[in-house]
């Protein structure tokens, strides 16, 4: 799958909760949640857009992440 299609499958949803997962996973490593900032820029730096559902996802999953 090159590039463009691949992040049009994200865009779609399909693909978001390998992001979610990384949330978990950042969070595991440094031993806190990235901020809603950070994750936004990890987001649009692989061509991800953040939108208002993912926010609305996020923040039920990880409300730690808001809490900052």
């Amino acid at each position: 799958m090159e590039k463009r299609q691949y992040l049009q499958f994200i865009n779609e949803g399909y693909g978001f909760e390998f992001y979610l997962n990384l949330v978990g996973f950042v969070a595991d490593f440094n031993g806190s949640y990235p901020t809603e900032r950070e994750f936004k820029t990890i987001l649009e730096e692989n061509g991800v857009a953040y939108t208002a559902i993912r926010r609305h996802k996020l923040k039920q999953m990880y409300p730690e992440m808001f809490a900052k």
